[in-house]
């Protein structure tokens, strides 16, 4: 948790862009709601009475609201964005400076090739999160609260059955974000070796071609590059074992849908028009859940990445 306070104190001098992305997105989050209800009147006021006009009445208004949606999403993309590559110049800027004062004894102890894979794989990582990641999570938080009201508004008993796989959803979402944290820590410390190597074997080429030490340095540079691969293909088994898994899950709730709720169209408790929203509305359901553990990998990225980067400007000169 210090860590992602420490994001967040780089942002705290951009309020305004800060302000631009909270309201982008909130209106953002109301239009994405309105549109399957849109789709709805559609059926039921348009089609189900074949009265062509309020077909291109609610048309309109679907396709309006798309526009409204589109522009804020624009918004919020590009301010987001800017927020940061603000964030990360700052950052850059207090780590170069950081450098310039550092004694000699700091460089002796810190091989080059792991401060520049701080300085470049480490605060990319950071900044996939801070100018990406973290404002996803706050939006598929709010779109995740706001379609489970809405549905339980619209038709509490198909709500009900269909967020019912929602929680094991979650589980097996956060579970792998405890799993997949310490193999982004060790993929993030071979990288820094493999990098240390390369960098020590191109700098001191000379040396080791006057001493025939090529096969040498080919040996050690193959073995840090394979430690490199094994964490990376740990890490990409647990996403393997995981997100089709997630997938399965969100299947459910589609299923349990077409069935209860095809039930209750048949028995003329439910029109067509809300089923289609609902279908809509599930897919605004679970997408959020199913982004969930590529947000968590990203958030997991940064945090390994942050003590790294951050050890840099904390050392003593």
């Amino acid at each position: 948790m210090s860590t992602l306070r420490r994001f967040l104190g780089y942002l705290s001098p951009y309020p305004g862009l800060l302000l631009l992305v909270g309201l982008s997105m909130i209106g953002g989050v109301c239009t994405e709601l309105f549109l399957p209800r849109l789709l709805g009147m559609v059926i039921d006021r348009g089609l189900s009475t074949k009265s062509m006009s309020a077909v291109l009445r609610y048309t309109g208004f679907l396709g309006l609201t798309a526009m409204v949606r589109a522009g804020l999403h624009y918004l919020q993309g590009y301010s987001r964005e800017r927020a940061g590559q603000e964030v990360i110049r700052s950052l850059r800027h207090q780590l170069y400076a950081r450098l310039q004062r550092l004694s000699f004894t700091y460089y002796t102890m810190n091989p080059t090739g792991d401060l520049m894979s701080r300085l470049t794989s480490d605060v990319h990582s950071i900044l996939d999160f801070v100018g990406f990641g973290m404002a996803e999570m706050v939006g598929c938080g709010l779109v995740f609260l706001g379609t489970v009201t809405v549905m339980l508004l619209t038709d509490w008993r198909v709500g009900l059955v269909v967020i019912s796989p929602i929680p094991v959803l979650m589980f097996f979402a956060f579970r792998f974000s405890s799993v997949v944290g310490p193999v982004w820590k060790r993929i993030r410390e071979q990288m820094g070796k493999m990098t240390t190597t390369l960098q020590e074997a191109v700098s001191g080429v000379r040396v080791v071609k006057s001493f025939t030490g090529e096969h040498r340095e080919m040996q050690k540079f193959g073995e840090r590059n394979q430690d490199t691969l094994k964490a990376h293909l740990a890490r990409a088994a647990i996403e393997a074992r995981t997100f089709p898994l997630l997938h399965f899950i969100a299947g459910l709730s589609f299923m349990l849908l077409y069935a209860y709720g095809g039930r209750r169209v048949i028995s003329g408790e439910m029109t067509i028009g809300n089923l289609l929203s609902f279908n809509w509305y599930l897919w605004g359901l679970i997408w959020p859940v199913r982004f969930l553990g590529f947000l968590i990998s990203l958030a997991r990225r940064a945090i390994a990445a942050g003590p790294r980067v951050f050890a840099i400007l904390d050392s003593p000169s």
